[in-house]
């Protein structure tokens, strides 16, 4: 049925984005395409990852992508690996009010009626996605599972967020037992409360930023976040030749060596992102990515964050 993102809309391309290919091949499935539905998908992504240096990564979830029984390719994934990367959940609220799934989805939930909107969300989206995920693949930090919250508009009004994820928190250690360690997109900061709630803050967008990376610095503890790279030409200018310079068009690996030098002192560096080939923030493994007058390696950016891990 495709993959999210067309051939043209991305301008890099990983391997079976076209068609079946061996690499993303998984037990009796002896090829696999670019899409969450193969459990190949999965375990190539989680491999890199893990190859590439990173401690662990954060599916993005929207909610209808979790509904049923769509997690069991990434479980079969992560149980076939001997010692695979952990895994934290980015909680996407873009979904929420959109008419592309299920009436479900078309609803927004009302950050006024604390109660109603902290289950709707918890039920739908937190408590699936960590109930379908073997705990012993949580990535634990601060001896929290980790979750991300993003702001996309959906959620409203701003002001009164912090009662809510307070409340969302309380759900989730009921059901698990430990209360997550929850970074919220600074958008919810909005609510003069939520210092309160949040165990640490980011910005998504950060090439405006400082040392193009936004540093969170809440109890105690230093979390950067960055976003290596932008080159979403294809998507937002189809057809036409990009030009030499904008925010188009940020290609090569000067703003990831960067942040990955100013970030020795933190406690946490988040990239985003891993493998998003329509935005271009991918870093993750392509096969025909061009700058600074060459054909670049498959793996360029995962060699430099590597090395940067590796402390050479």
């Amino acid at each position: 049925g495709g993959v999210n993102c067309g051939m043209e809309w991305a301008n890099n391309h990983a391997p079976g984005m076209d068609g079946p290919v061996s690499s993303l091949g998984f037990g009796d499935r002896k090829e696999g395409v670019y899409t969450p539905d193969h459990a190949g998908w999965w375990r190539r992504e989680l491999m890199d990852a893990k190859y590439a240096g990173l401690s662990f990564v954060m599916p993005n979830v929207y909610g209808p992508d979790i509904e049923g029984d769509k997690l069991k390719p990434l479980a079969d994934a992560l149980a076939s690996i001997e010692d695979p990367i952990q895994l934290g959940m980015f909680d996407d609220s873009w979904t929420w009010g959109e008419p592309w799934f299920s009436d479900f989805w078309k609803q927004k939930p009302k950050l006024t009626e604390v109660e109603e909107a902290a289950h709707l969300i918890y039920e739908h989206k937190w408590k699936p996605f960590f109930s379908a995920i073997d705990r012993k693949h949580w990535f634990m930090f601060q001896g929290k599972p980790f979750i991300y919250l993003y702001n996309a508009g959906k959620l409203e009004p701003r002001a009164n967020a912090s009662p809510v994820f307070a409340r969302m928190k309380e759900l989730f250690k009921a059901d698990f037992g430990v209360e997550p360690f929850l970074s919220v997109d600074s958008a919810y900061f909005d609510d003069q409360r939520m210092p309160t709630v949040a165990n640490a803050k980011f910005k998504w967008f950060t090439f405006q930023e400082k040392g193009k990376k936004f540093r969170s610095e809440m109890n105690g503890l230093v979390i950067d976040h960055a976003m290596p790279r932008w080159d979403s030409f294809g998507r937002e200018k189809p057809g036409q030749i990009a030009p030499s310079n904008g925010i188009l068009q940020v290609k090569d690996g000067k703003v990831l060596q960067s942040v990955l030098d100013g970030s020795k002192d933190a406690d946490l560096l988040i990239l985003a992102t891993w493998d998003d080939l329509g935005e271009g923030t991918g870093i993750n493994r392509s096969y025909d990515y061009f700058f600074d007058g060459y054909w670049q390696a498959p793996d360029v950016f995962m060699q430099m964050i590597r090395k940067s891990q590796s402390g050479k």
